[in-house]
């Protein structure tokens, strides 16, 4: 879409000490002000080390200079404590460039909690605020996972309280000792988000809409926070029905105009950044580079075009999972002189952008020619010891119930891969074996003996690796943790009953641009591949006008046709139940009857078919050889599984939080052994090793910075 953002690559030491990556801005005025802002997104809380795919990145494409081969190179990133590390560092480069720790921000642009591993999802994400106030996060935008337990759980996760039994439904007793849970030290802002005539204060914000940086000499940098508006269809319904959603770029352009009012309070503010929950996707073939930006496009693009306002300097976008470094034109620019800056850091705290700017101490105007971006990859290595020891807390209290066996596997089971990335337009294994899990927990008369499932690719939220953990979890072994991590939402299993038109609608509904949209929803731009129960099938034609994507006649159960007036009954979770991710096909269900928690019939299927195995992607088959839509395996690693793990005698546990109990003691979580698979996904060379010495020295003075703000 947009030209190429200046960048200094990251560093490493051959010994893999990590080192500040230099950000290298364009000189400024003598006497303008200096402002760092690093940010996370979708960190969902990745607050441990995470294994397989997940804690790799891609950080070149090899000797033969193509992303996608086999010689792509990775590293080991990500974890809170090495997050905590590269969060000292890169302050470290800004304070030794001139500026000041006062001027150094860290801020979010949401998902930072729920979709999380066990660890924090099982005690309701508070284990992730307690780290992330440890981190000395200062404000974050919300993102659509922040609604996912309601809107009333995220208001207590933002200012604190306890629900129900103290350390045992919510209000856990964190690392401290502290028996009360006070929420988030830092605001979260939602602009967008607004009570309707059902909630507290019709037409008002649910929480603050913007920040003011006081970053001195009377100037001001804003930061306005907004989700995507898309938030009530990819969420549970009944939890958001209090609050409206507003069009980004609208909200945008309204808080833009307030805040540079000479008539606002202090005088107008000339510097506005925004923290926005939602994404693009780079398309070109160095996509990769998370350094780039190479052929952006979806909502971020639009909703960049639709800001009626040169005002707004910058954007930290998220949602999507992508990283990128981008210029985009303001009103008045056409691409090739475009002046503002759009930034996303990827996923799971792999990679701490690193933005920095000028202001003038006058205007209070940033030059855009100053502002340069950087997407740092997060190295593993020894990690903060203060974050490293909060994580290891949580850890523990998890552990009693998270490392129960629940079976074994003999391969990697995974969610679908495109060039190391997940993606949710293709067939998975997990996806299908998951479909299969639910199908068996509901074959009863009670459930009307369903014959078909359908499940939803954004809620598989990790994969199930083979890679031993350690000791206690040998190769192949798949613990309650694992089980959990993949389908962290607690949604139920339902039944409900369809006839073979619903069904071939809800196939179509799979495609991007549904024209049957309802006008009160955004209009998906995604393709989403449900994944489908054994003995289930169908074709399609991915480059269709939409409504003709299926052929009626291909989908097929147990070899036979389906029949258009024929009634089926299905299993499938309740997010879908009620028509999330636009597939309102199911909607038209009748009959419904309400099943197990999700998690809990995937761990009784586990144990009953030990060992599992990949299932294959043979359910939905597309025409277009050119588009086969299904996992590419480059999120598949090795799998050496000797005595498959006995599935246990007794019971797995049940999904909801544990009993209190005095917490295990052990050493910081240390980072996994050598020998990761390589899943590859995507990321560049480590170089630039000159200063190192310099820079660790500041480093250990900019270790105060957290908490400061």
């Amino acid at each position: 879409m947009s030209g190429r953002v200046p960048l200094v690559l990251a560093l490493s030491t051959a010994v893999g000490l990590m080192v500040a990556a230099p950000v290298i801005p364009v000189a400024a005025a003598p006497g303008d002000i200096q402002v760092q802002l690093m940010a996370v997104n979708d960190f969902h809380g990745r607050i441990e080390v995470q294994s397989g795919g997940d804690g790799e990145l891609i950080t070149a494409p090899g000797p033969d200079g193509e992303y996608g081969t086999d010689d792509d190179v990775t590293e080991l990133v990500g974890g809170a404590a090495n997050l905590a590390v590269a969060l000292d560092q890169q302050g470290a480069d800004f304070t030794a460039g001139g500026g000041t720790a006062g001027n150094s921000f860290f801020v979010g642009a949401g998902d930072l909690i729920s979709a999380s591993p066990f660890t924090s999802s099982v005690f309701l994400d508070e284990p992730t605020i307690e780290v992330l106030n440890a981190l000395g996060m200062d404000y974050s935008s919300v993102g659509n996972h922040e609604f996912d337990r309601g809107t009333d759980e995220l208001l207590r996760i933002d200012g604190g309280g306890c629900v129900g039994e103290q350390d045992v439904d919510s209000c856990f007793t964190d690392s401290t000792g502290d028996t009360t849970f006070d929420g988030a030290d830092f605001p979260y802002l939602a602009a967008n988000v607004v009570y309707n005539d059902d909630g507290l204060a019709p037409g008002e914000t649910i929480l603050p809409p913007y920040e003011l940086l006081d970053v001195g000499d009377g100037q001001r940098l804003a930061l306005i926070g907004v989700v995507t508006q898309t938030t009530p269809t990819i969420v549970s319904p009944t939890g958001v029905e209090t609050v409206d959603f507003l069009d980004e770029a609208e909200t945008i352009n309204s808080y833009a105009a307030e805040l540079t009012d000479p008539a606002f309070p202090g005088g107008p503010v000339n510097a506005i950044g925004v923290l926005i929950h939602e994404g693009g996707t780079a398309v070109g073939p160095d996509a990769p580079d998370f350094n780039a930006c190479d052929d952006l496009t979806g909502p971020i693009v639009d909703i960049n075009a639709g800001l009626a306002t040169d005002d707004v300097d910058l954007i930290l976008s998220a949602h999507t999972h992508q990283a990128y470094n981008c210029r985009l034109p303001r009103t008045d620019e056409d691409a090739g002189s475009a002046t503002r800056l759009v930034t996303q850091g990827g996923f799971y705290g792999k990679l701490l952008t690193d933005i920095r700017l000028d202001v003038d101490r006058n205007s209070g105007e940033i030059d855009p020619a100053t502002m340069v971006a950087l997407n740092v990859p997060v190295l593993q290595g020894a990690g903060d010891p203060e974050i490293a020891s909060i994580v290891q807390y949580w850890t523990d209290r998890a552990a009693e119930q998270g490392q129960i066996s629940v079976g074994s596997q003999t391969a990697d089971i995974d969610r679908a891969y495109l060039v190391g990335a997940p993606v949710r337009d293709a067939e998975s294994s997990l996806g299908n074996l998951i479909a299969d899990a639910q199908l068996a927990s509901v074959q009863s008369e009670t459930f009307n003996e369903p014959v078909i499932a359908f499940m939803n690719p954004g809620g598989i939220r990790a994969d199930l690796n083979c890679l031993s953990t350690g000791p206690e979890d040998p190769e192949g072994n798949i613990t309650f943790s694992e089980v959990f991590t993949v389908q962290p939402f607690g949604n139920t299993v339902n039944t409900l009953r369809l006839t073979g038109a619903d069904i071939h609608q809800v196939l179509e509904e799979q495609f991007p641009n549904n024209p049957n949209t309802p006008d009160e929803d955004e209009v998906r731009t995604t393709l989403l591949q449900l994944s489908v129960s054994e003995g289930f099938s169908y074709d399609f034609d991915p480059n269709a006008e939409w409504g003709s994507a299926v052929d009626p006649a291909s989908i097929t159960l147990n070899g036979e046709v389906l029949d258009p007036e024929g009634v089926y009954t299905v299993a499938v979770n309740s997010f879908l139940a009620g028509g999330g991710d636009s597939f309102y096909g199911f909607t038209n269900g009748t009959d419904p009857v309400t099943g197990p928690v999700d998690v809990d019939a995937f761990a009784d299927y586990i144990t009953a078919t030990s060992p599992v195995s990949p299932p294959a992607l043979d359910r939905a088959v597309s025409l277009d050889p050119a588009r086969p839509l299904d996992d590419d395996g480059s999120g598949t690693g090795p799998c050496s599984v000797g005595t498959p793990t006995t599935p246990p005698t007794t019971a797995p546990p049940t999904s909801g939080p544990p009993t209190s109990g005095p917490p295990t003691s052990g050493p910081p979580t240390s980072p996994p052994p050598d020998g990761l698979p390589d899943t590859g996904a995507p990321v560049l060379p480590l170089l630039f090793l000159a200063g190192v010495l310099v820079v660790a020295g500041s480093a250990a003075a900019f270790g105060v910075r957290r908490r400061q703000h």
